[in-house]
């Protein structure tokens, strides 16, 4: 394992990402959270017979998880790399689209996540999908790629994302509806293709893509959080 400073902030890292407190993430363990806060100040390791459990509570791999380290970025001096992959899932004139409510005014996506090491875009598409919406999806053909250049938390990123086209397996709710619980801070909405134009909407140019007048995109976004 990875030594203490690392894996302390890899694990309050990744309770932050998904927004639950120490005492929610104990509670989920079993523990005590006087525990985790020991993780977290880099004064113990969890004992190794629950490290399937915090893999699955804060959604990483044990790899991940024992070298504290996200597998989806690869850093390179100041910046990281990541492989994305995204889903286009369009119902009776309107394309399946998320929102964040951890960030105000932060626009609409299409659901997605990082590849992990191992995996094909497309089984990283259809694991995401599960753990973000509670449903299972076929992943069809692959729709078109982009590549983005912006600044997270300090960081330059650069990003290459590919987009498949989604249909669905199982029936999905009609209305706007809540992520999942390994997703409690997302929002999902069946958004009408003639509106696009008018939302922010990631990846931009939906609409183009969506008609097939665009294979490829470079988007360079200044956008920053902390």
């Amino acid at each position: 394992m990875t030594n203490k400073t690392n894996f302390a902030a890899f694990i309050k890292e990744k309770r932050s990402a998904l927004s639950l407190t120490q005492e929610q993430l104990a509670d989920r363990l079993g523990v005590l959270p006087t525990t985790v806060s020991k993780w977290e100040r880099g004064i113990t390791y969890p004992d190794i017979t629950i490290i399937s459990a915090i893999c699955k509570a804060l959604n990483v791999s044990e790899h991940e998880l024992m070298t504290a380290s996200d597998q989806a970025f690869l850093t390179h001096f100041d910046g990281k790399f990541s492989l994305r992959t995204q889903g286009v899932l369009v119902r009776d004139g309107c394309v399946l689209l998320h929102s964040d409510t951890r960030y105000a005014d932060d626009g609409y996506a299409t659901p997605g996540g990082q590849v992990r090491f191992g995996e094909t875009a497309a089984q990283a598409l259809a694991r995401r999908f599960k753990q973000e919406t509670g449903f299972n999806i076929t992943v069809g053909e692959l729709a078109w790629t982009e590549e983005n250049f912006y600044t997270w938390q300090g960081k330059a990123i650069q990003q290459v994302a590919l987009m498949f086209h989604l249909h669905m397996r199982e029936p999905l709710p009609q209305e706007e509806f809540p992520g999942a619980e390994d997703a409690p801070h997302l929002r999902f909405h069946w958004v009408p293709l003639e509106n696009l134009d008018s939302m922010i909407v990631y990846p931009e140019n939906l609409r183009e893509l969506l008609r097939g007048d665009m294979k490829h995109v470079v988007r360079i976004s200044t956008a920053t959080r902390a």
